[in-house]
């Protein structure tokens, strides 16, 4: 018992018999499959507090805080292309070449991918929210310096720093969220974040559309700076923000850890507060050993080595892989890509008030998944027939036009992929911390969002080049394949996480991806969890 616990009073007669009632509904979810009752006994330990189930307003101060680094994220990646259109003859004073545009949007890509490999580890040490801070700085820095270039060179070295803040923020803004949430709120609030990288990209694509109007050769400048104040903003806010209770504790700064759950559970009582310390205290202890005993090299080598490590890892990159296909042309003009963003923002919107009610997988494998592969189909016929009489190349020559009819079953068909994209596969991806044990969090949660910047980067430099080489529509299908073969991953691999804590998961994942016994688990949390409203706790001393 914990040094918080020890000087509560007494429970009372009146406590223990709820308690024990709430034991004795446990008792009777269905253990009768010998496999499935090792991960019942997971839920051995539940502690349901007063009013956890409810979105608080300062549990909404939090996450949308947290959530402002998904906002610059996103509006950092759709500006770029309204830049490269307005620009004009800033740098060097002469019109940029496609090369340069090229080097001055990978720039941010690449920066993205460096710091994200280290993001997670850099937080293990300094906490998630102060890394926060950092990313904050390099969004301002970035800002400046690219806002005042006037050569190629000097735009490339700003857009490389906003790259660092990019990468910092898309890694740790999800982990913090998923680390502070309840779990069973974890998926909607994960996905505020995914809202806010879909709102930064409406309002980086609505700014560049009403600014290219104007003969203003500075207002791409403009662009720049607007981008700089949610990171100022959340510069500031963030002092005001709990930190991770399991960042606390692997620093063993425990009595700030049993404060910061305070924070998260206003509403429930010491009781309930010095029991949920405890469990957490558990839970983390084995990590906190794990880290003691072996090296940062050593914890990386683990993700490779340990079996649910590399199975947790394996998921992660796997979800990250469809980030391929976010960025397949649909960043035609400024308006184009505000329609596309616009169907992004509303379909991820949906799909944060459904996730923690529906479950991860239905979203990801049956929904999602096929819905891209649909979408991409749709796009491939289209492009098809709209290119027919083109060599079946999308030719930029005012000589030449294109039927209308064509042209909106084209955009129906990248319509259609990215309302099933936004749904589910671009942001439950961002959940993928809740797959790694504590030891490893940072450092796997780092290489999942590296293999989304990595993904990225590859597409942004290939994707002109596979277009003229095997055509728009043999592009989209070479990649709809990669989307089958990840899809067929998730439907035997992918465990549903939804309401369940986030060392339940790891144990799912010690001996296999137990796909069946996750569905089966979350079914018996569900069960459980709906007679332990209010002040219930369910573990062996109640029984």
């Amino acid at each position: 018992m914990s040094k918080f616990t020890e000087d509560k009073k007494p429970f009372t007669e009146e406590d223990k018999r709820r308690f024990n009632g709430a034991a004795e509904h446990v008792e009777n979810v269905d253990n009768s499959n010998p496999k499935s009752k090792k991960f019942v006994d997971v839920d051995d330990k539940i502690v349901m507090a007063e009013g956890e189930e409810k979105v608080t307003l300062y549990i909404v101060f939090v996450c949308v805080t947290a959530a402002v680094a998904g906002f610059m994220f996103g509006y950092e990646t759709g500006i770029i292309g309204s830049i490269t259109v307005s620009i004009g003859t800033s740098l060097n004073n002469e019109p940029l070449s496609s090369n340069h545009k090229e080097v001055v949007t990978a720039m941010t890509t690449a920066g993205a991918f460096i710091c994200s490999l280290f993001a997670g580890a850099l937080s293990d040490r300094i906490g998630r929210k102060w890394v926060l801070v950092i990313s904050d700085i390099c969004y301002c820095i970035g800002t400046v310096v690219f806002g005042a270039s006037y050569s190629v060179a000097q735009a490339a070295v700003g857009r490389l720093i906003l790259g660092f803040g990019v990468g910092f923020s898309s890694c740790i803004g999800p982990l913090f969220i998923s680390e502070i949430s309840p779990p069973q709120l974890r998926g909607t609030l994960v996905t505020i974040n995914s809202v806010t990288i879909t709102l930064g990209q409406v309002i980086a694509y609505g700014i560049g559309a009403g600014l290219i109007n104007f003969n203003d050769p500075d207002n791409w400048r403009i662009m720049l700076v607007i981008g700089a104040a949610p990171a100022i903003y959340q510069a500031i806010a963030v002092h005001y923000l709990p930190e991770s209770p399991r960042y606390l504790l692997s620093r063993e700064r425990n009595e700030e850890a049993y404060t910061s759950l305070a924070r998260v559970y206003q509403q429930a009582t010491q009781e309930e507060l010095a029991l949920k310390y405890d469990i957490l205290v558990a839970n983390v202890d084995e990590s906190v050993q794990v880290k003691r005993e072996n090296t940062v090299w050593q914890l990386f080598k683990s993700l490779f080595t340990i079996p649910k490590n590399l199975r947790a890892l394996s998921l992660a990159m796997t979800l990250q892989a469809p980030t391929l296909f976010q960025m397949l042309g649909f960043e035609n003009s400024p308006l184009g890509g505000l329609i596309i963003a616009a169907a992004n923002f509303v379909f991820t919107s949906l799909g944060m008030f459904l996730v923690d009610k529906t479950g991860r997988r239905p979203f990801m494998v049956y929904l999602s998944a096929p819905g891209v592969i649909l979408g991409c189909v749709w796009a491939i016929v289209s492009l098809y027939y709209l290119t027919k009489d083109t060599g079946f190349q999308l030719v930029e020559d005012p000589a030449v036009t294109y039927d209308s009819g064509k042209q909106v079953a084209v955009i129906i068909g990248f319509v259609a992929y990215v309302g099933a994209y936004g749904i589910g596969l671009g942001h439950l991806p961002w959940t993928m911390s809740e797959l790694f044990p504590l030891e490893t969090r940072g450092l796997g949660t780092g290489i999942g969002t590296a293999t989304n910047w990595a993904c990225n980067l590859i597409i942004s430099e290939s994707y002109l080049s596979m277009q003229k080489g095997i055509t728009p529509s043999g592009t989209f299908g070479l990649f709809a394949g990669f989307v089958f073969c990840g899809w067929m991953y998730l439907l035997f691999c992918y465990p549903e996480t939804a309401g369940l804590h986030l060392e339940d998961v790891q144990s799912l994942l010690a001996d296999g991806f137990n796909v069946r016994e996750s569905v089966r688990l979350r079914k018996n949390k569900r069960k459980a969890l709906k007679g332990l409203k209010g002040t219930t706790i369910v573990d062996e001393e109640a029984k």
